[in-house]
């Protein structure tokens, strides 16, 4: 090879090796748990994360994202009532447990993000199910009322 090939080829890995993307993070282990309740990724090690935020919202980078399920508000007094609702993320039936004393009956309204009205349901049973299964992928939220004036919301992912 004559100078300037090597010249040239040195000049063009120094200018484009900083650009190049790749993995950032080398995990020492990770893999899929399974059981009844669900499955769960995880990785062990990871060391590169970045949390950027602005006006327009924010964003997480990393190997895995947590995934929080929260109850978005409650009203009412729910302490003698138990209220399951599983598996989340869902991807065609969603299931309603709702035990304890008082309500006799329940009142389940599903939006999605743009607030429009999917699917309602009144029923006097303790399990309740919801058939998601013809419904597109993304975000609803879930409002359980009951004849005891208790009400909740939930946030519920399909896949």
């Amino acid at each position: 090879m004559d100078t300037k090939t090597i010249f040239a080829l040195t000049l063009f890995l120094g200018v484009s090796t900083p650009f190049s993307f790749s993995q950032e993070s080398i995990n020492s282990s990770g893999g899929d748990a399974r059981g009844s309740g669900g499955s769960a990724a995880y990785s062990v090690g990871q060391v590169a994360f970045t949390f950027e935020k602005g006006a327009g919202g924010s964003m997480q980078q990393g190997v895995q994202q947590a995934f929080e399920i929260f109850t978005v508000g409650t009203e009412g007094d729910w302490s003698d009532v138990s209220l399951e609702v599983f598996p989340n993320p869902v991807s065609s039936v969603l299931i309603v447990k709702l035990k304890g004393k008082g309500p006799n009956a329940s009142h389940l309204q599903l939006f999605d993000v743009q607030g429009r009205l999917c699917q309602e349901q009144k029923t006097t049973n303790h399990v309740s199910r919801l058939d998601l299964a013809l419904l597109p992928q993304g975000t609803y939220f879930l409002n359980v009322s009951t004849d005891q004036g208790q009400k909740t919301s939930f946030t519920i992912i399909k896949n």
